[in-house]
């Protein structure tokens, strides 16, 4: 079985417009927002083998985060180019080149393509409008090959949003 966790990137600062996309900084409600939700994710006790990254300073910075209270080094996690600025089927194409050992991937991201891969691979017939900034979404798959994965083959077994519980 193959479980894949996609997680937004927490929210992003927009307080220097000098700064081009990738390197804006998460804001305070994203510096709040992620070691809770990591903390959550712990507490569900989700342990993935793989975790990987848009180069983005806001994604990659979520990553660490969540890896730190997943107690993950952050030398594990694997910067990912084709993450960023993805079309869903990008993120398809780097799921397929998952080394079959993993069994639970952690992808961190950006919308639209977090949102559009979890509504192409999910089996729910309700389609999700939009995955916040922090939002977490894990898929089950019966396959044992990232590359069979195939739309609607997804069971959902997490969807979390911040404002679903933190205060």
């Amino acid at each position: 079985m193959k479980t894949l966790t996609l997680v937004r990137h927490a929210k992003s600062s927009w307080a220097h417009p000098e700064l081009r996309d990738r390197n804006r900084p998460l804001k305070g409600r994203g510096e709040r927002d992620a070691p809770k939700m990591g903390a959550y994710l712990k507490s569900q006790n989700v342990k993935p083998d793989r975790v990987i990254s848009s180069p983005s300073v806001r994604a990659w910075k979520t990553a660490v985060v969540f890896a730190e209270k997943l107690g993950i080094p952050e030398s594990d996690i694997v910067s990912e180019e084709n993450i960023y600025e993805a079309g869903i089927y990008d993120i398809l194409r780097i799921l397929d080149d998952i080394p079959e050992e993993t069994n639970h991937l952690m992808l961190f991201g950006h919308n639209p393509s977090i949102t559009q891969v979890y509504n192409f691979l999910s089996d729910s017939p309700n389609i999700v409008e939009n995955i916040p900034t922090c939002g977490v979404a894990t898929l089950n798959f019966k396959s044992e090959s990232w590359f069979r994965l195939r739309e609607s083959s997804g069971a959902t077994s997490m969807l979390v949003f911040p404002k679903n519980f933190l205060a």
